[in-house]
């Protein structure tokens, strides 16, 4: 291709090299979005080929405009001001491919989830049922390693056909593409999914198409499907669901703007009509900060415990045994902090459990000598290397000398929560 200067006119200069390609100025990117939120963009094409994926990204190069790649748009919230960019769409009609040989099947990138189901269940390919109602494309399926009822798409891929930044096309196998929940590598690598293989196994089409109902019929009975989405916002961590961590939290309904969190589902904000980008991101915010807040603040399992003993600052838990031990109100405290008396020595067991009573953290001792009752603290860092998830911290702690131990417990958030969804801007596109 040969060197291109600036041109005002990009649709021009785009349809000078890209003939058969699908070319777009000031499109609104509401329309390419399922959350249906968005500015304009400099430019949106739908490439036919391989070959034209390149040339629009060698010419967006030599202009200097950022490039970003989409599917469906089912995970993307674009700013209501638009994407000052270069917008490459990978999807139907176009790289749509689809062979078949004994259970491979290979595929287009740009094909629907639900279109790659009607052909899997014609053909008698079964393990793509989990993603009935994902309104994605293969390729962003992949991207993400979307998934659903407890399986990912990473199970099925065999091996993946990318593109390159520099347009260098070749096949990787599936143990090089860094999957992980709701990751791989293509996520920040500047790659383009084209195609990839599946690993299917042999059923019947009623068989399939049964399993299929039944997984759309769930989702229909669970999920706000009525408004526009960007399907769950938030990764699950490690051993609990976002949703009922934002149910907890008390954020069910909780709406700024045109934008709210789904009274049905926790971890769904909807569109109820006109949401801009700052109402979405806004309330992202406060969720991540309710649940932050109420999950270090108050025990789950005894809402009315007051909580002036148990503090939580950074990545340190700090507990008053003092107070944890007499638990008195307000008035109860400054007469045994007046009372004069020395404070007491504890022993204590502190633990860091899964909700299934894995231990992934204990640590025992006996507190300092405090000479004013009400000081007896102990702290403790957070691990680093304890993932994302909500654990319950617990202590069993007695007076020296005491043989009765008294044990309390709570739960505790570690890392809050973390969207999956892309913020499409010009600082997270690849120039």
């Amino acid at each position: 291709m040969p060197n291109v200067i600036q041109n005002p006119d990009v649709e021009i200069a785009y349809r000078l090299f890209l003939p058969s390609s699908e070319i777009k100025t000031k499109e609104k990117l509401s329309l390419h979005t399922s959350f249906k939120i968005g500015g304009s963009c400099k430019c949106f094409i739908s490439p036919s080929t391989e070959q034209e994926i390149k040339l629009s990204i060698e010419y967006a190069k030599q202009n200097k405009s950022p490039i970003l790649i989409i599917g469906n748009g089912s995970k993307l919230l674009f700013p209501d001001d638009g994407f000052a960019g270069i917008v490459i769409h990978i999807g139907e009609p176009y790289f749509a491919n689809i062979s078949v040989k004994n259970n491979l099947i290979r595929v287009g990138a740009g094909i629907s989830i639900q279109g790659l189901l009607r052909i899997a269940t014609k053909k008698g390919l079964a393990g793509i049922e989990f993603m009935a109602g994902i309104p994605g494309t293969l390729g962003g399926a992949i991207a993400m390693n979307a998934g659903a009822y407890g399986k990912r798409i990473a199970e099925i891929v065999d091996r993946i056909k990318i593109m390159n930044p520099d347009g260098t096309i070749y096949w990787i196998e599936k143990q090089d593409a860094g999957f992980g929940y709701r990751e791989s590598r293509f996520k920040n690598s500047g790659e383009i999914v084209l195609e990839a293989e599946l690993n299917l196994k042999k059923a019947t089409s009623c068989e399939i198409d049964s399993q299929i109902q039944e997984i759309l019929f769930d989702r229909a009975s669970k999920l706000p499907l009525e408004f526009p989405s960007a399907g769950c916002i938030f990764k699950n961590p490690a051993n609990v669901s976002a949703g009922k961590l934002i149910e907890l939290a008390e954020c069910k309904g909780l709406r700024i703007g045109e934008a709210q969190v789904s009274d049905k589902h926790g971890n769904f904000i909807v569109n109820l009509g006109a949401a801009t980008y700052k109402d979405v991101r806004a309330i992202i915010k406060e969720v991540q900060h309710k649940v932050d807040v109420k999950l270090s603040s108050v025990d789950l399992a005894s809402p009315l415990t007051k909580s002036y003993f148990f503090n939580v600052s950074g990545n340190k838990i700090i507990v008053n045994l003092d107070k944890l031990k007499y638990n008195a109100g307000e008035i109860g405290m400054v007469v045994m902090a007046n009372s004069g008396g020395l404070g007491t020595q504890y022993n204590y067991t502190l633990k860091i459990k899964g909700r299934d009573d894995t231990v992934y953290y204990k640590k025992s001792g006996l507190t300092d000598i405090i000479q004013t009752w009400g000081n007896n603290n102990v702290d403790f860092n957070i691990p680093k290397n304890l993932a994302s998830g909500l654990y319950r911290f617990s202590i069993d702690y007695n007076e020296l000398g005491d043989a009765k131990k008294t044990s309390w417990e709570r739960y505790i958030m570690v890392n809050g929560l973390n969207a999956t969804m892309d913020v499409a801007t010009s600082k997270n596109a690849y120039d």
